[in-house]
């Protein structure tokens, strides 16, 4: 009887401690998850603290000369992608009734704020006819050398991009005489002048001549992909410009058929620059690189990525802190 008491003893005291650790683990766990019920809250509004976007201080409210709904918001939605890689989260755009806020978190530039505000870009890349082509024919011109009054060649090599250079000082008096009855008859008749980027160091504007054979230029920006910015082979801003797939076998055509040549690109009317072509390009990639500084490269590169603004805006309301 006394061996039954002890086992039946023992059963109640193993089961009472078997309650008694489940018992303890149990609150060990609530206390855990108690703990964790309290942090996690934390971390969340840590999170959204941290990430939160910029206090906006200043404000610039502009008028557009189109008050059409579509219109306003495509404006809205222009300007918010130009100022997401200018900017980041610092200047926002935003629609009030009759006029666009623009919302800034810190004190910024507002001639360069205004000129990606206002500011398209054209681009394309077109042919070109090499300086000997166009030489050639003025060689038997009898008027030659009122030409060459104004048009220097002294640095310009056979096979060169542009047929010469001229002063600011004389290019209203060169455009005259190169568009009279006498030179139209020389130069080709879908050949089309271009001023070049102004070299600063040598005080001259580059002439070049492209061939125009219709309103659009080979490579528009219709054919365009993506823009980022990028550095050359020797370490200079670019910008990497990407062709949709569908115009992959144009580039390579127009590319394999300047080999030897130069592809001049044009922006805003203006010839940036004219790379030499070595090889046909296969993958619809194209470089625009120059002496560009950081700040350049950057500008031009969200005005060629992110379309062209559909209307003009002007200031109306500018926080006088911006302007001193």
């Amino acid at each position: 009887m006394y061996q039954k008491c002890s086992k039946s003893f023992f059963s109640v005291l193993s089961i009472y401690h078997f309650w008694e650790v489940c018992h303890l683990k149990l609150i060990a766990n609530m206390k855990r998850s108690a703990f964790l019920f309290l942090i996690i809250p934390v971390v969340f509004a840590s999170c959204h603290l941290f990430n939160s976007p910029p206090a906006y201080v200043f404000e610039i409210k502009l008028r557009s000369t189109n008050q059409k709904a579509f219109i306003m918001d495509s404006v809205v939605n222009v300007l918010n992608r130009r100022f997401d890689l200018f900017y980041g989260d610092n200047v926002r755009a935003r629609l009030e009734r009759q006029h666009v806020s623009i919302d800034l978190a810190e004190k910024i530039n507002i001639d360069t704020l205004m000129y990606l505000v206002n500011t398209n870009v054209s681009f394309g890349i077109w042919e070109v006819y090499e300086s000997m082509s166009i030489f050639e024919n003025l060689s038997t011109n009898k008027a030659e050398d009122s030409l060459f009054n104004f048009l220097s060649t002294s640095e310009i090599y056979n096979w060169a991009p542009a047929i010469g250079t001229v002063k600011p000082a004389d290019t209203a008096n060169l455009m005259k005489l190169l568009k009279s009855k006498y030179y139209k008859n020389i130069i080709p008749f879908d050949a089309k002048l271009k001023w070049g980027k102004f070299q600063k160091h040598k005080g001259v504007h580059p002439l070049y001549v492209i061939k125009k054979k219709s309103k659009k230029a080979p490579i528009n920006p219709k054919m365009v992909s993506s823009v980022k910015l990028v550095h050359d082979e020797y370490g200079r801003n670019a910008i990497l410009i990407n062709l949709k797939k569908d115009y992959h076998h144009t580039w390579e055509n127009l590319t394999k058929k300047n080999i030897g040549g130069h592809l001049a690109i044009v922006i805003n009317d203006q010839v940036f620059t004219a790379p030499s072509v070595l090889a046909g390009i296969p993958n619809g990639t194209a470089q625009i690189s120059g002496n560009l500084s950081a700040n350049e490269a950057k500008i031009l590169c969200v005005l060629l990525a992110h379309g062209s603004m559909p209307t003009k805006l002007e200031v109306t309301e500018i926080d006088p802190e911006l302007t001193q």
